[in-house]
């Protein structure tokens, strides 16, 4: 069961958007990850404390919801072949969410700023980055940069431009089936650190922020890790 998306968790600088969707992808019959249905969260805050409130929920493709009796809980299934369940708690302002997932593994695609980053009940999660064009809004913070130089702005000026294809790979050794994460000072802020998270294609980014995710990485500037999976991956030696 993954967790439940909602009421315990701060958005600090929340007031910069008036709402955003964490989506979330499904592994298909073969594991192919993102490969699945996709259920789309619509995240708005609530109060002075910034709380998330989930507004509204997009499975597709997805059953129609159906209310639980009489207690404002909605139930919802992806249609697929892992059969994601969703139930949403709509009994107060802060209206929360549970997904009971089937699956290996699951994409979420939440950008977080800092590596340091927790979260824990009532606890920050720090500035949210939507989009590349706004990196100025926290160029003073430490960054996790997602995605290749060929589509990421911010990714291209840490690597020297937006190199695509063979030269992505020429300039990071990175091919076919393999991603980098790498950290580095960040080129907005010396004394800040960009982690580069990026795959040749989107299926190795994809794999790449799994790792981040679920594996120790030394986030030290200077290191760099070379992988093929969301479970394998190198530390480079230079």
């Amino acid at each position: 069961m993954l967790p439940v998306i909602g009421s315990d968790i701060q958005l600090n600088n929340a007031t910069n958007y008036s709402s955003y969707d964490l989506i979330l992808e499904e592994e298909d019959e073969d594991g192919n990850i993102g490969d699945g249905a996709t259920i789309t969260l619509t995240l708005d805050t609530t109060g002075s404390d910034n709380l998330t409130s989930v507004e509204n929920v997009d499975v597709s493709p997805g059953s129609d919801s159906f209310e639980l009796d009489d207690t404002d809980d909605f139930i919802q299934y992806a249609y697929s072949a892992l059969a994601t369940k969703v139930v949403w708690d709509k009994t107060d302002d802060a209206k929360v969410v549970e997904l009971t997932y089937h699956g290996e593994e699951s994409i979420a695609q939440l950008f977080i700023t800092a590596p340091q980053v927790t979260v824990s009940a009532g606890g920050g999660l720090g500035s949210v980055v939507v989009k590349d064009s706004e990196v100025s809004t926290v160029s003073g913070k430490n960054l996790i940069v997602v995605g290749g130089s060929c589509i990421n702005s911010v990714a291209a000026n840490i690597l020297g431009g937006a190199k695509c294809t063979a030269a992505f790979t020429s300039a990071t050794g990175i091919g076919s089936g393999q991603f980098l994460i790498k950290s580095v000072a960040s080129p907005y802020n010396s004394a800040k650190v960009a982690l580069l998270v990026a795959g040749y294609e989107t299926a190795d980014t994809q794999a790449a922020s799994q790792y981040l995710r679920t594996q120790t990485v030394d986030t030290t500037v200077g290191k760099a890790y070379k992988g093929t999976s969301s479970t394998s991956a190198t530390l480079i030696v230079e």
